[in-house]
């Protein structure tokens, strides 16, 4: 089963979640950190399932909450190449996946 949470959409921030399988990423991260954890803590989303955190572009309505909290969650960042030169300097030490158009991306396989 696949789930899909909206944890908000609109000009103040958008931050949608998919999970399937025990593990989720984030489409997009435009609240604060501490924001989206409320909400997905409101929404029933366990972050600690979260295994990376997708930015459709740079803007801040969409990515204002990645850099925390991706370093909070210890995931990566999937962005295309472009967006992550533009997201890199807010970006403090947060690891990046740079994500091609019809590429196929594995995010949360089991370190050896």
């Amino acid at each position: 089963m696949m789930r899909l949470f909206v944890l908000g959409s609109g000009s103040r921030g958008n931050c949608f979640a998919v999970e399937a399988d025990g593990a989720a990423i984030l489409l997009d991260a435009g609240f604060s950190a501490r924001e989206i954890e409320r909400r997905a803590e409101t929404a029933g989303l366990e972050l600690a399932r979260v295994k990376a955190i997708a930015l459709t572009h740079e803007h801040g309505d969409h990515a204002c909450g990645a850099p925390r909290l991706a370093r909070r969650l210890g995931v990566p960042v999937l962005t295309g190449s472009g967006t992550w030169e533009r997201l890199a300097p807010d970006m403090g030490d947060a690891t990046h996946q740079t994500v091609g158009l019809r590429a196929t991306v594995e995010v949360g396989r089991p370190r050896s």
